[in-house]
């Protein structure tokens, strides 16, 4: 396991209808301000052999929806079946959740707590954390996300030689409609 400063940072999601990949692409734009390696992608299109191949060396972010009666998105489905049925040791992995729901339901964020129980569950670590939008909140997801974003890199600041980060602004988020956040477009 490295013990130097964190530098890289692994920013993965899984969305539904595009909320969950603007919020990855803002917590994505902070990492990059603070001058660290961002790779940002949609779990959609990764195994967790792919997903984890840095384990010891970077810090893993990810920002889940839930979907449905509290399930994965559809996006990110394989992805967590597939963690979850080659259940690989996760030792060295350092990690955050940001699940985003809808708290009139009641698997409210079921799939954000699911995924950090599961990675906590294959021995990862968590170095901050669950965080939990919702979008019913006064100002939807951002009600949370902002004070959580701000103690994360507050948190990977501290363990990437660069001291205390804080963020210079408010986040605002605006999610492309689901046929455009399906392109991929860049960080």
């Amino acid at each position: 396991i490295s013990t130097g400063p964190t530098k890289r940072v692994h920013v993965l999601y899984g969305s539904q209808t595009g909320t969950a990949e603007g919020i990855a692409r803002a917590v994505a734009m902070f990492g990059k301000m603070y001058s660290l390696e961002v790779q940002m992608r949609s779990l959609e299109s990764l195994t967790p052999a792919e997903a984890f191949r840095d384990k010891d060396s970077a810090m893993y972010v990810f920002v889940v929806s839930t979907y449905g009666s509290g399930e994965m998105p559809q996006r990110a489905a394989k992805f967590f079946r597939s963690l979850e049925s080659s259940a690989p040791d996760l030792t060295g992995v350092r990690y955050s959740v940001f699940g985003l729901g809808n708290s009139s339901f009641e698997e409210f964020n079921n799939a954000g707590k699911t995924l950090d129980r599961t990675l906590e569950r294959l021995k990862a670590s968590r170095i901050h954390p669950l965080g939990l939008g919702d979008e019913r909140a006064s100002e939807g997801h951002q009600s949370a996300l902002e004070p959580w974003m701000r103690s994360l890199w507050g948190t990977v600041g501290s363990t990437s030689g660069q001291g205390s980060i804080s963020l210079p602004c408010t986040v605002e988020i605006s999610v492309a409609p689901a046929s455009q956040a399906s392109q991929g477009v860049p960080v």
